[in-house]
């Protein structure tokens, strides 16, 4: 992602990462749940958020 946002000229503002925890259900990925409500807050605005 970091190389097509250097490609694309976007600047990475953000990070989120649910890495080595198994889960069976979005819900449980809390680094995506807040992505996805910062993204429905507005929050990214006109950012790109990767």
């Amino acid at each position: 992602m970091k190389a097509y946002a250097d490609y694309n000229d976007y600047e990475i503002v953000g990070e989120y990462e649910d890495a080595g925890k198994p889960s069976k259900s979005i819900e449980e990925r809390v680094q995506f749940g807040q992505m996805m409500e910062d993204i429905k807050s507005g929050k990214a605005g006109q950012q790109q958020y990767l």
